[in-house]
């Protein structure tokens, strides 16, 4: 029973057995019993919360460990400081240690039987397209909360038919728009509901403009205090771009193109001050030679 028509065919209830009794073969000593649902709580994350809350937006995020802390690499182009200020130690701290046990086991779980995980995922979809009927929500989904996996490039067999994972989400939910931030500037952008923001990092400042070039818009994190205003426009590569306010609601698919998205800095970048690249000084020095 390895293939995802088959799982199908299973309960819910039946599947998170068979998933929580999973050996992992990096790791054959560690066994599964943290693992949550493959989709997220959408009214966990402050941010999504103020989607739902103003714009009646209910985004499903789901949460994968970061980078190689899983043991699997899912943030290929993320830096060093992408990874040392990542999102997921954003929150309660109190909560971060079963929430990386969990996230590490969902994350081998797509790695080491990926049927089973995309399972999971239907019947979790599945449920929320309904709730999400009964309640008169729109619907959205961040499949990369966490990381940057490429899910257009991975594939399923679903219904007797290969496609990409992304392409079975949307048949799943055709009204619902997609959207994640990246720092893979190789991802594929053709799919209209599939939207993406560029991240900004220290070592990536050439691809962020080359992105807003191309009606791309680029997340910036600024090291403004809460409460405060962001800078109206902001200069990449000698260029100034409009900047808009990406902390009033995490709809980003709904954004005008070319923009910068300023973002005040979150969990451990909030304390790091500007010295680092992944957090930018609001106020710029800016002089551009005649």
């Amino acid at each position: 029973m390895n293939t995802l028509d088959t799982y199908l065919t299973m309960s819910y209830a039946a599947l998170r057995r068979l998933a929580r009794v999973h050996t992992s073969k990096k790791f054959p000593s560690e066994f599964m019993p943290v693992l949550g649902p493959i989709i997220g709580d959408a009214m966990a994350n402050p941010k999504i919360l103020k989607s739902a809350v103003e714009l009646k937006v209910r985004t499903l995020p789901v949460n994968m460990a970061p980078a190689k802390m899983s043991g699997y690499q899912v943030c290929a182009d993320a830096s060093p400081d992408c990874e040392a200020f990542c999102l997921h130690s954003a929150g309660n701290p109190a909560y971060l240690d079963a929430k990386t046990k969990s996230r590490i086991a969902k994350t081998r779980l797509f790695f080491e039987n990926r049927p089973l995980f995309l399972a999971l995922l239907v019947k979790e979809l599945q449920r929320e397209i309904k709730k999400a009927a009964r309640d008169f929500v729109t619907l959205a989904m961040r499949p990369n909360m966490t990381s940057d996996i490429p899910y257009e490039k991975y594939s399923c067999t679903f219904g007797g038919v290969r496609m990409p994972i992304i392409d079975m989400i949307h048949l799943l939910a055709p009204l619902m728009p997609i959207y994640d931030y990246t720092k893979n500037p190789r991802r594929d952008t053709s799919r209209p509901f599939y939207t993406f923001t560029f991240s900004l990092s220290e070592n990536n400042e050439t691809d962020a403009v080359l992105q807003l070039r191309n009606g791309v818009n680029v997340a910036v994190v600024f090291d403004t205090k809460r409460g405060q205003p962001l800078p109206e426009f902001y200069t990449l590569g000698g260029q100034r771009f409009a900047v808009i306010n990406g902390d009033k609601h995490d709809v980003r698919y709904t954004d005008i193109k070319g923009v910068i998205v300023g973002l005040t800095a979150k969990g451990k970048a909030r304390v790091v001050g500007t010295n680092t690249g992944f957090v930018r000084a609001a106020k710029q020095d800016t002089f551009i030679a005649a």
